[in-house]
């Protein structure tokens, strides 16, 4: 009887490449401009001049799946972007699916509109500029904004 080794066929199933690191790219968004509506009589939620923290990751063929998406990060809350599209891109115009998390902890998904130019400046640096209509979820709060976002180091 003869006896073979499940050990090479065992360390070749167990043995797998490197995963490849997500790319993300963070930095500063800047508002340039906002509609009437995004200030009311008990709450402004943008204002131009007003700066928030922004990560962005690009969909990568091979390394990530799905849309691309981004994350807004003020003092006060969160809100974190990606196209309907569930292979969508941001790098257009379309509609966006939203989760708004405030201050008190308070989740709320919406959606709305954007309009985004996504250009990568060199290997490390990406701007985006656009416009996010119904921003935190005030109808008819429209904000225009730039950034500039640098490759974060893999994690």
């Amino acid at each position: 009887m003869r006896r073979i080794s499940a050990l090479p066929m065992i360390l070749a199933l167990t043995t797998t490449a490197p995963a490849m690191a997500q790319v993300t790219y963070g930095g500063k968004e800047f508002v340039t401009a906002t509609t009437p509506a995004c200030s009311t009589s008990t709450e402004t939620v943008e204002r131009p001049g007003d700066v928030a923290s922004l990560i962005y990751r690009p969909a990568v063929a091979g390394v990530q799946a799905g849309p691309d998406s981004f994350a807004i990060l003020t003092d006060t809350r969160a809100l974190h972007i990606q196209p309907a599209s569930s292979t969508g891109s941001l790098h257009s115009t379309g509609s966006y699916h939203a989760v708004k998390i405030s201050s008190d902890a308070e989740l709320v998904n919406y959606a709305g509109d954007y309009s985004f130019t996504v250009t990568q400046v060199a290997t490390d640096i990406v701007t985006i500029s656009g416009t996010i209509d119904n921003a935190w979820d005030v109808r008819g709060c429209n904000v225009t904004f730039q950034s500039v976002l640098g490759l974060r180091p893999a994690e």
